[in-house]
């Protein structure tokens, strides 16, 4: 196939469109240059590098319609009582946080049919509250810190100042979120080899596990709840909560 580009100045690696800058390549380029003329412009893609381009080009525009389409996909999905093996399924994970997706969907890819128990937000501790939002916050204070230490190096001067921490929160929530979306609600409608419930902590019982009260027979049980975070000691001095 030919992928046609608009080009500023005749050259590849500016075309007007960035996200098909990556076919300014110079082996692109080399190739364009010696099986086309010079005023007819294109590049001669097989038809992996067709696929990428289209999904460069017209993923952004479909990003909002896809995640909107998933989330209702993963609130809409049926929860059958059994799977199959005899009415159980072949795996239950208990805690829906990286440890327990991971083994989900590694189960999954391997043929099982695999049942998700999770209980509050998904995407368990390090996305919601351990990794990302304190190493978010870290960073931020590391800034802070390197800016007021820079005079120990001859000829350095710089200066930073904290303007906003409610701002500085609401960027780690938003971080969060936007993770807590990529990571872990969209990719479960790719799997419709996992079921995911949530429906409170799960018990375990002869043969399965049990959630408020629904029996859940499983082959093999993976336990991945994780852990608490414990808050600091010392109280917030700021009135925008950490």
């Amino acid at each position: 196939m030919w992928q046609r580009v608009r080009y500023e100045r005749g050259c590849a690696a500016s075309s007007l469109c960035a996200t098909t800058a990556f076919f300014g390549s110079d082996e692109h380029l080399s190739a364009w240059r010696d099986g086309r003329s010079a005023d007819e412009p294109g590049f001669r893609l097989s038809i992996e590098e067709g696929l990428e381009a289209g999904r460069a080009l017209f993923g952004p525009s479909l990003a909002d319609l896809d995640a909107a389409s998933k989330s209702a996909t993963v609130a809409s999905r049926p929860f059958p009582a059994n799977g199959r093996n005899g009415g159980a399924y072949d795996l239950v994970v208990v805690g829906a946080g990286s440890a327990g997706f991971s083994a989900a969907i590694t189960a999954a890819d391997q043929g099982a049919q695999v049942a998700l128990i999770g209980s509050g937000t998904i995407g368990g501790t390090c996305v919601n509250v351990g990794c990302v939002p304190s190493k978010t916050l870290i960073r931020a204070a590391e800034t802070l810190h390197n800016a007021r230490a820079a005079a120990r190096f001859a000829g350095i001067t710089a200066e930073a100042e904290l303007t906003d921490w409610c701002g500085t929160v609401h960027q780690k929530d938003v971080l969060v979120s936007d993770l807590r979306r990529a990571k872990y609600v969209d990719l479960l409608p790719a799997y419709n080899a996992i079921a995911y419930r949530v429906e409170g902590p799960a018990r375990l019982i002869d043969g399965g596990v049990e959630v408020n009260g629904t029996r859940i027979p499983a082959g093999k049980i993976i336990v991945a709840t994780g852990a608490n975070r414990r808050p600091p000691p010392f109280p917030a001095s700021r009135p925008c909560r950490i």
